[in-house]
């Protein structure tokens, strides 16, 4: 069976030139003449010395080669991880399934084409042994496509590929947050305008801080010219450009107490224009329609330390009510606990990010789900957009960008 895409490198330039020369040469003169049938001849002369050609230049063959596709056999068997291959024919009795290796930035992924996915998740802690990583570690997307599944081990951590921010992934005009890639190599973003708040969980080291980074840069390249506030515990975001930024606690309410009464004036211009939120009146007033506010509380609990009450109160009206007025929180926080992050304030961030945390307890607060207690760290993540499924992959590292791109006039509160 063939499995290719068409690819126009093997045509050979060079080749298709001859080829439309002689069958000018030949035909012309033909079916000037009259003569049909020469003409048509000539014609598949032409067509049978390119396919010659063709295949001699690039396969050492004259015959037998198709054009049209590009014949990938030889290629996959060369990515054929032939002990993966021999212990799943053996473990499963089916001869025809072949393991094809590949890499993503965390991973040694082997897709297996089969129609019985599950005759093969039986027999993983075998793969594992065979790979040399413990069964616990190896990973399974039994569905990764139509008769597609994917057995993934984890790379040592000094083979671990960057992901670079990626600023095509992002869409002019648009509120669009580029988290990384997944471990199939897959572009992980999402839109605030359908997940207006964001969660981003982990301890030190685990890509905390770089994924706020990448979600500020993901802001700033949206043409929108946000207006950024940020309120920093420990200051590692100082240098971002920024409308305001400090580290005192007292002053970071003081501003997230400031955006609220703004907001509130906001909502009252935006409901006058007869709009229900900030996109639709940006979409009708886009002359007047104020930018959109971007607020980042990175370590929140000591936030919470200043004034309990006042900061809850603040957090829980800016996002249940002032998405609508084109204000946007994102909170940053080391350890997440229930006590920490009640429900009804998690529950206002659909996007939530998770690096490492400390446990699954700290996994459940952070993602709902368990599994970031196990992280490796170093930007490995556990992505849920609202509702969806959760993603893993890992962060974009910003090397070089600048960050400054489209934000507004830097100041320190």
């Amino acid at each position: 069976m063939r499995i290719g895409t068409f690819d126009l490198d093997q045509f050979y330039p060079e080749t298709h030139l001859q080829t439309v020369t002689a069958a000018t040469l030949l035909t012309v003169p033909a079916l000037a003449t009259g003569s049909f049938v020469a003409g048509v001849s000539a014609l598949g002369l032409a067509w049978v010395a390119r396919q010659s050609i063709t295949a001699w230049k690039r396969d050492n063959c004259l015959l037998g080669s198709d054009l049209d596709a590009e014949d990938t056999r030889e290629h996959a068997a060369v990515n054929t991880n032939n002990d993966v291959t021999a212990r799943l024919r053996k473990a499963t009795g089916n001869q025809d399934l072949t393991a094809i290796e590949s890499r993503s930035a965390q991973y040694r992924l082997l897709s297996v084409a089969n129609d019985d996915p599950a005759q093969i998740a039986k027999v993983l802690p075998r793969i594992a042994s065979v790979l040399g990583v413990a069964p616990d570690a190896l990973g399974w997307i039994p569905t990764a496509g139509r008769d597609l599944s994917i057995i993934l081990a984890p790379l040592e951590r000094a083979e671990w590929l960057p992901v670079p921010f990626n600023e095509s992934a992002l869409t002019q005009g648009k509120l669009i947050g580029y988290v990384g890639r997944d471990v199939l190599g897959n572009h992980v973003t999402y839109s605030r305008q359908d997940a207006p708040h964001m969660l981003i969980s982990g301890t030190t080291r685990s890509g905390k801080t770089e994924a706020i980074r990448a979600d500020l840069q993901s802001m700033r390249l949206s043409g929108l010219r946000p207006e950024i506030h940020i309120i920093d515990a420990k200051g590692t975001l100082c240098r971002e450009q920024c409308a305001t930024f400090t580290t005192d606690m007292g002053e970071g309410l003081a501003t997230l107490q400031a955006i609220v009464e703004r907001a509130r004036e906001r909502i009252r211009e935006i409901v006058a224009t007869g709009c229900d939120n900030w996109f639709q009146y940006r979409a009708k007033c886009p002359d007047v329609c104020p930018a959109p506010i971007m607020v980042y509380v990175d370590e929140y609990p000591q936030l919470r330390k200043q004034d309990k009450e006042a900061v809850e109160t603040v957090v829980g009206e800016l996002t249940r009510v002032h998405a609508a007025s084109g204000v946007f929180v994102t909170l940053g926080i080391q350890k997440p606990k229930a006590d920490t992050l009640p429900t009804e304030i998690r529950d206002m961030f659909d996007i939530r990010l998770a690096m490492r945390v400390p446990d699954s307890k700290a996994s459940m607060v952070a993602i709902d789900e368990p599994g970031a207690e196990g992280l490796p760290g170093a930007g490995a993540f556990m992505f849920r957009n609202g509702g969806d499924s959760v993603v893993r992959g890992r962060g974009a590292l910003i090397e070089g960008a600048d960050k400054a791109s489209g934000a507004e006039p830097a100041s320190t509160a």
